[in-house]
């Protein structure tokens, strides 16, 4: 990884975009039924970064400003993942952060809600931010690691981790016109809206990516973990972790170069077998990395398969 991509806007000075780690769950269970796994993986977050990192938060759904973050903020996130009021409240939101409007290094963010009938396709939806370093040769055991216990924590219906181009959470024009010609050059970068592609994305992933979490609903329309085993090479190591399918495509992720005609073929492998179980066409991607170029999408989400 080359730990070296920022993109600045001049007329603010801020980065905009950046190469990091994104660590992304999704479940299908309320917040009120997730609350000690939260505040659990939100302290264990806090305990795995450099101390006094997290400097700016987003406390609520409807709030919008950036607040400095304070012992008393942090409190008042974990207790808003905490019963009775994560059951009652429509929507709760929590993002927090070491670059306020800038991409950030390091960031955590919970949203969702109760169970609503009417948005069957929604999930609540857990996401880290890292350094690039994170997946590089020295520390991805320790990533590994940490995604274990996050996954141990959150018992995810699907997650991942990947490298990934970080985009500003307000200003997605430029982060996302930004990214588009490296993700193309290099595809194993992740580049996501989850925030939105949580209300849709139902029982499906979005694809390959360097360390995929299978919940067992995915596991079992993929037949079960000895036939997800059978059917990938070797250097992909493939683990339950207490009843999470771990699936890690190579002891270092790969990113892949079209102009220097490096493949990556240990992703291609996990994208054949999760073909199937893949969301394609997300539309918010659509808008903002592609352009509404929908061949671009096509071409960008297929890129492990055609």
């Amino acid at each position: 990884m080359s730990g070296h991509i920022e993109k600045v806007d001049r007329s603010t000075g801020l980065v905009l975009l950046r190469d990091g780690l994104t660590l992304a769950f999704f479940s299908g269970r309320a917040l009120d039924e997730l609350s000690d796994g939260l505040i659990a993986a939100l302290d264990l977050f806090v305990e795995a970064i450099p101390a006094d990192t997290l400097a700016w938060a987003v406390v609520s759904a409807t709030a919008e400003e950036w607040r400095e973050l304070t012992p008393a903020l942090m409190k008042r996130m974990r207790d808003s993942l905490k019963p009775p009021g994560v059951g009652k409240r429509k929507r709760t939101a929590i993002l927090v952060n070491d670059a306020a409007d800038a991409a950030p290094r390091y960031s955590f963010t919970v949203a969702g809600g109760p169970r609503d009938e009417r948005f069957p396709e929604a999930r609540t939806w857990v996401q880290m931010t890292f350094p690039p370093a994170m997946a590089e040769n020295g520390q991805t055991e320790r990533t590994f690691e940490l995604v274990l216990a996050m996954a141990r924590l959150l018992q995810p219906d699907y997650g991942y981790c990947a490298p990934a181009l970080v985009t500003s959470a307000t200003d997605l024009d430029f982060g996302y016109a930004s990214a588009k010609g490296i993700a193309l050059r290099h595809p194993g970068y992740d580049v996501e809206i989850n925030r939105m592609s949580r209300l849709d994305i139902g029982g499906l992933t979005r694809g390959a990516r360097w360390i995929t979490l299978l919940g067992p609903e995915l596991t079992r329309r993929l037949r079960g973990i000895a036939a997800i085993r059978a059917a990938l090479p070797p250097p992909i190591d493939v683990r339950d972790e207490e009843g999470v399918v771990v699936i890690r495509a190579g002891a270092i992720p790969e990113l892949g170069d079209t102009n220097r005609r490096q493949d990556t073929p240990l992703l291609r492998a996990v994208a054949r077998l999760l073909e199937p179980v893949t969301k394609f066409g997300e539309i918010d991607l659509l808008s903002y990395f592609a352009d509404f170029d929908e061949d671009l999408l096509r071409r960008w989400e297929r890129r492990f398969l055609d």
